[in-house]
Parts: C-alpha cells; sequence; structure tokens
C-alpha cells in the first residue's frame, strides 16, 4: 500500500471519529465532552476544517491523468514533506476553533476562498485530455501552493501560529517537490 494510500485512510478514520466525536459531544457540559476536554480536545477543532479538503482529495485523486504525476522526488525529500504534511494536517485536532477570536471571520473567509480556489485548481487536470494551457507552471503548480489559502484559514479560525508555521513548510516542500518533477518532465 503506498504512503498516499495509507495517509488517505488514516485521515478518513480520524475524519470519521472527529466528525462522530462532535455531533456527540456538541456542548462541554456532556459527559463525551468532559472526557474530551480531561485529554485537552474539543468537540470543536480545527480538523473539523480539514475533511472537506481531504474528502475532495479522495473522492477525485484516481480521476486524475497519470500525466500529472511524472516522476519522484528523491526518498529523503518525500519523507521531509510527507513529516510536514501529516503535522499540517493531523495538528488541528489539537487546536479548538475560536469563534471568539477577532481572526475568526477573516479566517473562514481565507478558509472558504481557498478551499474554493484549490478546488478549481483541480478542474483542468480532471478534464480528457488535459488543456495545453493548464501546462503552464501557474496553474500546474495551483492545486500544490493553493492549499496554504486554507491551512492558514484554519491557522486563523483556532489562533495558532505555530500550524501556519508547519503550513507554510509543507506548502514549500510541496511546491519544491513539484519543482523537481516538473524541472524533469
Amino acid at each position: 500500500m503506498s504512503d498516499t494510500a495509507r495517509f488517505t485512510r488514516l485521515a478518513l478514520v480520524a475524519a470519521c471519529l472527529l466528525f462522530s466525536t462532535a455531533a456527540i459531544a456538541s456542548d462541554a457540559e456532556s459527559l463525551f465532552g468532559r472526557e474530551l476536554s480531561l485529554i485537552g480536545l474539543r468537540p470543536l477543532n480545527g480538523f473539523l476544517f480539514m475533511i472537506p479538503p481531504l474528502a475532495w482529495n479522495m473522492a477525485l485523486a484516481r480521476k486524475l491523468d497519470e500525466d500529472s504525476f511524472p516522476g519522484k522526488a528523491p526518498k529523503w525529500y518525500e519523507g521531509i514533506e510527507w513529516t510536514f504534511r501529516i503535522g499540517s494536517m493531523l495538528y488541528p485536532v489539537l487546536l479548538p476553533i475560536d469563534t471568539e477570536s477577532s481572526a475568526f471571520a477573516p479566517g473562514l473567509i481565507l478558509y472558504s476562498a481557498g478551499l474554493a480556489l484549490y478546488c478549481a485548481s483541480w478542474i483542468p487536470f480532471l478534464m480528457r485530455p488535459v488543456p495545453l494551457w493548464a501546462r503552464t507552471p501557474i496553474i500546474e503548480f495551483a492545486p500544490a501552493y493553493l492549499p496554504i489559502l486554507w491551512l492558514c484559514g484554519i491557522s486563523m479560525m483556532t489562533g495558532s501560529w505555530a500550524h501556519g508555521g508547519v503550513s507554510a513548510i509543507f506548502i514549500t516542500l510541496h511546491v519544491g517537490e513539484k519543482a523537481m518533477i516538473y524541472k524533469r518532465s
């Protein structure tokens, strides 16, 4: 099983657990909510905002043209990138959403706009054949660099600049991997 498949399955299981947790423990006064707070978790945490992009990836990644993946980066580079990928995707589990913060509304707007742009950036690569205009670097790299918008939106909604830093490192490595592959093709 590939690393991507393992990560996807792990993310799906985590999303299901967190979604059911949020549904059961919608307020901190419930027994389950109190138990979660004992280990430092809250039902409304940043991972809930990870579910839409992860679902999008799981639903459509198999439909991408094989030409979208012309090669691979060196193993050591992929290992570092995957470490930061997992960190940026799972760290929000520990981060409660702060709806009272002044950064919540701008973060939600950034998240929503970033998610819409990210999903739209996949559309040319789902077409058959992939349009020639989609092979320009700005379009071809878009699915690699646009996640920084929705990841920063999550960071703002949770008030975690550490998550923003981990996400920025991940996106830098992710775009670097895409650049290595693009340069070789």
